[in-house]
């Protein structure tokens, strides 16, 4: 099997072309082995991104380099994550956003939505407020649903949750050696209870998306080797209306 035939076949499929953004969420660990054996990994790479745009106008991916202190360049700082992640940066009109722990790289069109984005991570004028109402969808590829979704600590931060609170980080923020800005914002897990740390967990959530039929999904190879998609604004919705319910419902069970 050849990956990049598979995505321009299986795309169709998830009706990826009703919506006009994609957020990417990829694991290439398992699926690299699927690439041509006379591609270099960066035009395997490309060809993928090359795929996704034949359905949407714009592709978005976390770029996160958790640069808590010192430097952040937007231009040149790596992300700490994901093949696709860091290729994603090398694209020649990609824009990235300016926040020193949580970064996204953009491309296609309109791309410099991600631009001059809101200090807070999860707060107002964040990337995950912006995307509301855009006609956008998270794609998995290769990556378990399961594992989580940054988009609920928005919904946490919305919801005020206890159980973290806004940490300042003095971190100096540059675009192209242009100074921006510094004091960026997230909202963080406490760690002063000894009865429960307060780590993330999207079990339950995975478990109440399937329950509705959130979730578009089709298995490349086998359970971590999956094409998953779900609406933007419908998973808002059901997290919203999950953490009002059940304020623990992100968080793993204390030990």
């Amino acid at each position: 099997m050849i990956l990049t035939n598979y995505l321009e076949s299986k795309l169709a499929d998830l009706n990826v072309q009703e919506f006009d953004i994609l957020y990417v969420y990829s694991d290439f660990r398992e699926l690299g082995k699927y690439k041509p054996a006379k591609q270099s990994k960066q035009q395997f790479l490309q060809q993928i991104i090359e795929v996704l745009l034949k359905n949407v106008g714009m592709l978005i991916t976390p770029t996160f380099t958790y640069t808590t202190s010192g430097i952040f360049e937007v231009k040149s700082t790596p992300t700490r994550i994901g093949a696709l992640n860091a290729h994603f940066l090398q694209h020649s009109s990609v824009e990235r956003s300016e926040h020193p722990l949580f970064s996204y790289a953009a491309i296609g069109e309109r791309s410099n939505l991600i631009k001059n984005i809101g200090k807070s991570a999860f707060g107002i004028d964040s990337i995950f407020e912006r995307l509301l109402s855009r006609k956008a969808a998270f794609l998995y590829i290769g990556r378990p649903v399961r594992l989580g979704n940054t988009m609920i600590h928005f919904v946490e931060q919305l919801n005020k949750v206890n159980y973290r609170f806004e940490k300042l980080f003095e971190t100096k923020v540059y675009d192209d050696k242009k100074f921006i800005g510094s004091n960026y914002s997230a909202f963080v897990r406490k760690k002063d209870n000894l009865k429960n740390s307060y780590e993330f967990s999207f079990e339950k959530a995975t478990e109440f998306l399937i329950q509705e039929k959130l979730i578009r999904q089709m298995w490349i190879t086998n359970e971590f080797s999956n094409l998953s998609l779900i609406p933007y604004d419908e998973l808002f919705e059901k997290l919203n209306s999950l953490i009002k319910e059940d304020s623990s419902i992100f968080l793993k069970p204390p030990v």
